[in-house]
């Protein structure tokens, strides 16, 4: 959309969201609501926060419990790797801090084994088959022609239950044009 209220004052970086425009007409990444976890000049990496897998992680690792911890699609970039953001302070030694009490990246034993005794909940660890990946400059460039919305990451939306729901209730918290703009249709021939 080239409309200058749709535009946000901030900029990319590190914990912050990015929040795709209702008509973006890539697949990867169509009413996506995305966690960037690093954005230097180099690039930027973040997952995405709304496509769940139909799989869970007892599907890709053995556990001694019998819980249902879904495995979302983190992005198209690397989907034979499981990536880990999580709030649990036992795992958050040699963890990159995102923001503030939530981290990226995880010792895996340690996890499993953590889980497997019940010492930390899987609710506050979100798993990811892939990642979402810009090149140098990419992602600015994306913001510039207003493919996506940037805003602050609150844990509520990064931790929220798998739910098609995010990306509209996402833009209806930020209020003003932008809860207008949740109200799009998917194909703005329909009216």
């Amino acid at each position: 959309m080239m409309f200058d209220q749709f535009k946000t004052k901030l900029q990319p970086e590190s914990g912050r969201i990015i929040i795709s425009d209702p008509f973006l007409n890539d697949p990867n990444f169509s009413r996506t609501v995305a966690l960037l976890c690093s954005h230097t000049n180099e690039g930027s990496l973040g997952f995405v926060l709304n496509r769940v897998s139909d799989l869970y992680l007892t599907d890709i690792i053995e556990l001694d419990i019998n819980s249902e911890i879904p495995i979302y699609l983190g992005g198209p970039v690397g989907k034979d790797y499981l990536h880990f953001i999580h709030r649990e302070p036992l795992l958050s030694e040699n963890c990159e801090e995102i923001l503030p009490g939530i981290y990226w990246g995880v010792d895996f034993e340690k996890m499993t084994t953590l889980l497997n005794l019940q010492l930390i909940d899987g609710a506050n660890i979100k798993f990811f088959l892939g990642y979402s990946g810009w090149g140098e400059g990419q992602l600015v460039d994306e913001i510039d022609e207003q493919s996506w919305i940037v805003a602050n990451a609150h844990p509520d939306i990064i931790f929220a239950d798998p739910n098609e729901e995010i990306w509209k209730n996402t833009l209806k918290s930020m209020g003003g044009a932008f809860k207008l703009l949740s109200n799009a249709p998917e194909n703005p021939m329909m009216n």
